[in-house]
């Protein structure tokens, strides 16, 4: 889901101590999840530019701003690397595809590896499965984002009603829940905006576990899918969606390349 573009910077991170560092040979269950968290905030990005595919070069040279430019090149080269780690491979040799809807996806891989990557200021979240599809989403929870006239535009009728029916101090918390959680199925299920954020609903509340509640178009939707929210720093959130049951949620900081 797209609203209003992320211009304010998070400098200040407080990430949580919870997420060690990652495997340099990752190991992954079919039941499981792994959760990547990535620090876009590095200066020296020669490196990590030649790791690029050239489409990927020719995208990063489009950006304007410095500081988009930066993070897109970081998030892509790193997302590239841990993938490598994966699939016993160089980071080069990792190559991409698209679904019809733009969803990437890795091209003649026979592991059956499922990924999908969201960045939000400066942080960005890698998650990995084998098997079944996944969906990430993580937002920097700025104030001016989480209105009642967003809410509007991609809430259903039913989280709307519950989000106004919330303690106010405790609504933002609300309001970041609902949006992660509906981004991440919708990437999940790899269809983009062709998924009417309205037609579904997913739990809001502060102490509700993150659930798909029901979908309209699809009725059988909510037993297919697991949800799962991530608090990876300080005034962020995060949700991931995965089919199937999911065992264990394997959280990893990949730590600065520097």
């Amino acid at each position: 889901m797209q609203a209003t573009a992320l211009n304010t910077s998070a400098r200040d991170l407080s990430f949580q101590d919870d997420w060690p560092t990652g495997s340099a040979v990752p190991l992954i269950h079919t039941s499981d999840v792994h959760v990547w968290r990535i620090n876009l905030d590095v200066q020296f990005i020669g490196q990590h530019y030649s790791i690029l595919s050239e489409n990927e070069q020719e995208r990063a040279e489009r950006f304007r701003d410095e500081y988009d430019r930066r993070r897109f090149i970081v998030a892509r080269a790193t997302l590239r690397t841990i993938l490598a780690r994966y699939l016993c491979v160089s980071p080069a040799q990792v190559k991409f595809q698209t679904n019809a809807f733009g969803k990437p996806f890795l091209l003649d891989d026979g592991s059956a590896l499922r990924f999908n990557l969201s960045r939000s200021s400066e942080i960005a979240l890698l998650a990995v499965t084998v098997g079944r599809e996944v969906g990430i989403d993580i937002e920097f929870m700025r104030a001016d984002l989480a209105t009642e006239e967003i809410a509007q535009r991609f809430f259903s009728g039913f989280e709307l009603r519950q989000l106004r029916s919330i303690d106010p101090q405790f609504w933002k918390t609300a309001f970041f829940n609902c949006w992660t959680r509906k981004a991440a199925y919708i990437k999940a299920r790899g269809q983009g905006q062709f998924l009417p954020p309205e037609q579904f609903d997913v739990s809001i509340g502060p102490d509700e576990p993150p659930s798909l509640i029901a979908n309209r178009l699809e009725p059988g939707e909510p037993a297919r899918w697991s949800l799962r929210q991530l608090f990876p720093a300080t005034r962020y959130t995060a949700a991931v969606a995965s089919e199937g049951n999911i065992s264990a949620v394997k959280l990893w900081d990949y730590g600065r390349m520097c």
